[in-house]
């Protein structure tokens, strides 16, 4: 079976849908870079003393700049041998968590299911999220209080449909994913220092290096000026 878990699902809805909508603009690098740091990024060339972070190593291949050339170069995930780049997983193996035991390899991301086969009598796996998530054909058929309302088109139960459902933390819905988020745009970031909405639906300071006056735009920080 698989237990409820709510925190995590509704926050990998968003951090999915980013993901599958690509990288970040402007040559900055998320904690896993998703291609970002692959070969032809770089700066050219010769050896590793030529390149800085987080581009630090040499691919001899291209005389590209780097983010690795092994998963011992990344602090976190696994190296993508055909990007260089820190990733989260390249297949299945990489992927032994509790919320995520298979390889989406299109977003080089753990998620929980791949297909219906992989999820319980009674579910589906959501093709949007890679969740398993109760079927239906009305609200009727939720009886989760985390995802309490059908989303017919899809014909799985969801968070929200509309910002009525969604609380003070997370106060609008992407109705895409069906669930609640910080915000959907930079007017809904209000917080001082952070007017920016990430493509994880979260406020922060950048999105890309055009948003620092110096430095440039890493994990959603400038660093560096």
């Amino acid at each position: 079976m698989h237990p409820s878990r709510p925190s995590f699902q509704l926050f990998f809805a968003a951090l999915l849908l980013a993901l599958l909508g690509g990288c970040s603009s402007g040559g900055d690098i998320g904690l896993f870079s998703g291609g970002s740091g692959g070969s032809g990024s770089g700066q050219a060339c010769s050896e590793n003393s030529q390149c800085q972070s987080p581009r630090g190593y040499c691919d001899m291949s291209s005389h590209r700049c780097v983010q690795c050339l092994s998963t011992t170069n990344c602090s976190m995930g696994v190296c993508a041998p055909a990007t260089h780049s820190c990733v989260e997983c390249v297949d299945s193996s990489s992927c032994e968590t509790a919320d995520g035991h298979f390889c989406d390899t299109a977003t080089h991301s753990c998620v929980e299911c791949l297909g219906p086969a992989n999820c319980d009598s009674g579910q589906t796996c959501d093709p949007l999220t890679r969740q398993c998530v109760d079927n239906c054909s009305t609200s009727a058929d939720c009886t989760s209080s985390d995802r309490p309302l059908c989303d017919t088109s899809r014909g799985v139960c969801v968070h929200c449909m509309d910002n009525t459902t969604c609380t003070a933390d997370t106060p609008y819905c992407d109705t895409a994913a069906g669930v609640c988020v910080r915000c959907l745009g930079d007017p809904d970031c209000s917080t001082s220092g952070k007017p920016h909405c990430n493509p994880l639906h979260l406020c922060v300071e950048c999105t890309s290096t055009a948003d620092c006056t110096s430095g440039q735009c890493i994990d959603y920080e400038c660093q560096g000026g």
